[in-house]
């Protein structure tokens, strides 16, 4: 269980420190900030909507790694939870620019937090199994 909860919260740690620089790569280094809220103000809106995207990546992973342990005695990683955040950062960043409600980014998330989590588990123990 602590593994399942520690490999959920990095999952999620992952998504907002990959997205915190790159909204200071893109506004110090760049010099691209925003009008209205300048360079501060887009970083923290976008650790805002990072954080609450690495929240949902959290308890989503959390969530399907309890059920494959239970069902399947898959065990997560942490490198695995690395992955998994790695890989929703970059696809969180062509969701943020479309049009989306927030009740449907949201639940949208949610989703395709689980499927990347459990596509990652499927193929960690495919992995392990095969090793054996």
């Amino acid at each position: 269980m602590k593994n399942r909860i520690i490999a959920a919260l990095i999952a999620g740690f992952t998504i907002v420190f990959l997205w915190f620089v790159d909204g200071v790569f893109v506004a110090y280094i760049l010099g691209r900030c925003d009008p209205k809220f300048g360079c501060e103000g887009a970083i923290m809106f976008g650790a805002l909507v990072s954080s609450i995207a690495g929240s949902l990546t959290s308890v989503s992973y959390f969530t399907v790694s309890t059920v494959l342990y239970f069902r399947l005695s898959i065990k997560p990683s942490l490198l695995l939870a690395v992955l998994v955040g790695a890989i929703m950062a970059p696809i969180l960043n062509l969701v943020g620019k479309s049009t989306m409600e927030l009740p449907v980014f949201i639940l949208a998330w949610v989703i395709l937090s689980m499927v990347v989590s459990a596509v990652a588990n499927y193929i960690e123990s495919f992995i392990k199994t095969k090793n054996t």
